[in-house]
């Protein structure tokens, strides 16, 4: 006989497959994603362009800090919580990183005097 814990692991288990049978939206794909990251956290790739815009649209919930590692052959330059402007904000130079601690409710946001391309992008990783 199975014990409650492992038949309550398998009824939850079942669950999440049968929510995942449909379509997927993008929230529910962010929540998956938290979901899995308690501990380790989230990384995505995100291409700097030439107009401030959040590199973390969906923030990781729980988020305690950042880090952004500028890939690209450009500087760029963020700003927590208000728009970036080039020569004005945070500078994160070509193969340079930096990481803060913020929280999931602040946003983060890059821009680049250079828009960055696929393959020489920023990443960003967020851990709680």
């Amino acid at each position: 006989m199975h014990s409650p814990r492992k038949m309550l692991g398998a009824i939850a288990l079942a669950t999440t497959i049968g929510a995942l049978s449909g379509p997927v939206t993008a929230a529910a794909q962010a929540t998956l994603v938290d979901a899995s990251a308690k501990s380790t956290g989230k990384t995505t790739e995100f291409l700097v362009g030439i107009s401030s815009s959040t590199v973390s649209p969906l923030p990781l919930f729980g988020r305690r800090a950042v880090e952004v590692q500028n890939n690209g052959p450009a500087t760029i330059y963020c700003a927590i919580g208000v728009p970036a402007v080039v020569g004005h904000s945070r500078v994160v130079a070509a193969g340079a990183s930096w990481s803060v601690n913020l929280g999931d409710g602040v946003s983060l946001n890059c821009i680049a005097s250079v828009a960055q391309v696929s393959g020489a992008a920023t990443i960003v990783t967020e851990v709680r």
